[in-house]
């Protein structure tokens, strides 16, 4: 009698097991599905590489000493959004940085003076862009590159145009001084794992 019920016991408690593992296969598979569409297409990516931040650039996003996964050749097949993370090559002898996309091709850009002589703002699509509670300055005693690729662009980014700027200005090793980005120059895309 006892070992029946413990035989009863145990099969339920087996079915219980079965039950729950294959719900949990289903539930995680679900949920890795997901986060790979959120990633987009993978077919272009040609390497992968974990780096760390290296500087503070985008401290309040990224900190200093962040483990960042970088799919490379990701954007032959996917496009460019704002608010990606990018890996960008200023030029072959540096190393990449990171970088946060903010203006895209079409989009309208104005860089605009401010009251303190060395400062100057940026607008995307009319919007002011943000650093926190304070608007994002450029520093520079001179017109910035920006500006002059404001004039000679009637404000409008071109095909394969970007802005790219750091979270914390004045930004460096980005549009803020170096002008408007070249698509060619995203060597990947930067996750956050």
């Amino acid at each position: 009698m006892w070992k029946d019920k413990l035989l009863t016991v145990f099969t339920v408690i087996l079915f219980l097991t079965g039950v729950g593992t294959i719900s949990w296969v289903l539930y995680s598979s679900y949920f890795i599905k997901e986060k790979i569409n959120s990633m987009g297409q993978v077919s272009c990516v040609t390497d992968q590489k974990v780096i760390t931040m290296q500087d503070t650039d985008l401290s309040g996003l990224v900190e200093k000493g962040h483990v960042l996964k970088v799919l490379i050749g990701y954007y032959n097949c996917n496009d460019v959004a704002e608010g990606d993370l990018v890996y960008f090559r200023i030029s072959p002898p540096i190393e990449p940085v990171v970088k946060i996309v903010y203006g895209l091709p079409g989009d309208t850009f104005e860089v605009m003076e401010t009251d303190i002589e060395t400062e100057w703002h940026i607008k995307i699509n009319g919007s002011l862009i943000m650093a926190g509670n304070k608007p994002y300055f450029i520093r520079s005693r001179h017109t910035p590159p920006l500006k002059t690729y404001q004039i000679s662009r009637n404000g409008i980014l071109g095909k394969n145009e970007y802005i790219i700027l750091s979270n914390v200005p004045p930004g460096l090793s980005d549009s803020s001084n170096l002008g408007i980005i070249k698509r060619k120059a995203f060597e990947g895309r930067v996750f956050i794992p």
